[in-house]
C-alpha cells in the first residue's frame, strides 16, 4: 500500500459531500451510493457520474428518494447482498454507512465484488478520536448497558412513554485508521487495494451541534433556537474541513482496487 496522508478538501459543499465530491474521478462512468438514505447526497454524486445508483435498506427512504431524484437508480437492499452483477461500477461511495451494518466484513466482500478494477472505492465513518465518548447516537446504548434503571426512569420522563427496550442492542460505531485497514485486509479486498488519501477530519463543533440539538429536541421541545442551532451547524461544516489527525472526530479514506 502506498503512503497515506491527510489532505484538505475544497469547501465547495458541506462537509462529507464536498469531500467525496471532490475524490470521485471525473471519468466515473457508473457509481454506487452504498447506504444513500433518502438521495440527498446521491444526487450530488450523481453530476460527477454519467449513470448513477443508490441503495438502501429501508424501502420508504428508497420510495422517497425515487419521487425525488428520478433520475436516479434507486433499490432496496442491503450491503451484504448486493443485487448488481460483479465488477458493475467505476466508483463506489459508502458515507457514515458501514458503522451501521451488522458485518463489516460481509459488506466489504460485496463491495470488492460489483467496483470494477481499477475502480475508486470512498469510504467515510465515524473516526474513534478524542470526542468519541459524546456521540449522542450512542447514550442510549451506554444507559440499557451499565444502567437499564435510568435508562427506564430517563425514557418515561422524556417521552412519556413506558420503556420496552432495555437490551444494549446497537452500538454507533467508531474506526481507526488501523481499524479500518484491517477489516479491508480481512476481507476481499486483502492484497488487491492501495490506499491513496486518507482525511481525518472534524474535532469538538459537529459533535457539540448534535448534543445541543438533542437537548433541545428533548428537553426545551423548541423550534425558538433553530436559528442557533444552524449557526452551530455552519460551524461544525468549516470545522470538518480541518485535518485533526488522531484527535478527529471523522475519517474519509480514498480506496483505488488493483
Amino acid at each position: 500500500m502506498k503512503k497515506m496522508v491527510d489532505t484538505l478538501p475544497f469547501p465547495k459543499l458541506n462537509g462529507r459531500l464536498a469531500l467525496t465530491c471532490k475524490w470521485i474521478p471525473k471519468n466515473t462512468k457508473k457509481l454506487l451510493d452504498a447506504g444513500c438514505s433518502f438521495g440527498y447526497g446521491t444526487n450530488y454524486f450523481s453530476t460527477h457520474s454519467e449513470q448513477t445508483f443508490g441503495i438502501e435498506i429501508d424501502q420508504e427512504m428508497v420510495d422517497i428518494a425515487k419521487n425525488r431524484y428520478p433520475h436516479i437508480n434507486f433499490v432496496q437492499g442491503v450491503l451484504d447482498n448486493l443485487p448488481f452483477e460483479s465488477n458493475s461500477f467505476d466508483t463506489i461511495v459508502c458515507t457514515d454507512v458501514l458503522e451501521h451494518v451488522p458485518v463489516e466484513i460481509a459488506a466489504l466482500n460485496e463491495l470488492f465484488r460489483v467496483l470494477k478494477s481499477g475502480g475508486t472505492f470512498i469510504l467515510t465513518t465515524p473516526h474513534k478520536g478524542l470526542f468519541t465518548l459524546l456521540d449522542p447516537y450512542n447514550y442510549g446504548y451506554y444507559l440499557r448497558k451499565n444502567f437499564s434503571w435510568l435508562y427506564k426512569i430517563l425514557y418515561k420522563v422524556l417521552t412519556r412513554r413506558t420503556a420496552i427496550k432495555t437490551e444494549a442492542g446497537y452500538k454507533h460505531r467508531h474506526y481507526t485508521k488501523q481499524e479500518l485497514i484491517d477489516l479491508l485486509d480481512a476481507s476481499s479486498f486483502k492484497g488487491c487495494y492501495r490506499i491513496e488519501k486518507v482525511f481525518r477530519s472534524g474535532l469538538l463543533a459537529e459533535v457539540l451541534a448534535m448534543n445541543i440539538e438533542l437537548a433541545v429536541q428533548l428537553i426545551f421541545r423548541s423550534k425558538s433556537v433553530q436559528g442557533f442551532l444552524e449557526s452551530l451547524k455552519d460551524v461544525a461544516a468549516i470545522d470538518f474541513n480541518i485535518p485533526y489527525g488522531v484527535a478527529a472526530y471523522n475519517i474519509a479514506i480514498l480506496i483505488r482496487k488493483e
